[in-house]
């Protein structure tokens, strides 16, 4: 789905909601799990169609009007619920967490779902905001620092000191995201959207 002043949205069957996402072929951290699993840089990803939209992407959240009209498209054209950020790709800058605080602020009936491994990014933003926890300054923007490889436990302490949640990945049959039992889709959960929990311990696929 093309919005023309905001890019491309990914709008999958397995969510309840559309994504925004980049290129993974430009994310800046090298964690092993992404060296060895990052599903973004295989099949469909190496489309030209496909890799086009995320380079369109990349450089729309710039643009001055961007804010505004991803709010309008949120609360207006879709009245969205739920949004998720990033599906395949990462934070690129501090002024796109910047502004994705932003769209939250101004969309608060909306829960959005943002998974990161720049955690340099976050500690940037935090220092600049007086400490301040970042579920405390954004309730409705659910942050999961992400572990860096699978079965490894992400960093609690630094998830706890920031004021957000975390995500991690297993082989094993400790996973506690039920997508592998419906068919790798959400369905009825929405717990990556939720404050209150956590983590969200992946089933590696």
């Amino acid at each position: 789905m093309k919005v023309k002043s905001l890019g491309h949205f990914s709008k999958t069957s397995k969510m309840p909601c559309p994504s925004y996402s980049l290129s993974a072929f430009d994310c800046i951290t090298t964690d092993p799990i992404c060296d060895k699993y990052c599903y973004a840089r295989k099949h469909h990803y190496n489309f030209k169609n496909v890799k086009d939209a995320l380079a369109t992407n990349q450089n729309m959240y710039m643009l001055k009007d961007w804010v505004k009209d991803f709010v309008f498209f949120i609360n207006k054209v879709e009245n969205l619920r739920y949004f998720r950020w990033f599906d395949s790709g990462d934070l690129p800058s501090i002024l796109m967490l910047e502004k994705i605080c932003e769209i939250a602020d101004k969309c608060p009936d909306t829960l959005f779902w943002l998974p990161t491994r720049r955690s340099d990014l976050l500690l940037s933003y935090f220092e600049a905001n007086n400490n301040k926890k970042l579920k405390e300054l954004h309730p409705n923007l659910i942050i999961r620092i992400s572990a860096k490889d699978v079965n490894e436990d992400p960093d609690y302490s630094l998830a706890e000191y920031l004021g957000v949640n975390t995500s991690s990945v297993t082989d094993s049959d400790n996973y506690t995201c039920n997508a592998k039992n419906q068919n790798g889709s959400c369905q009825s959960c929405r717990n990556c959207w939720e404050q209150n929990v956590k983590e969200v311990k992946y089933y590696l696929h």
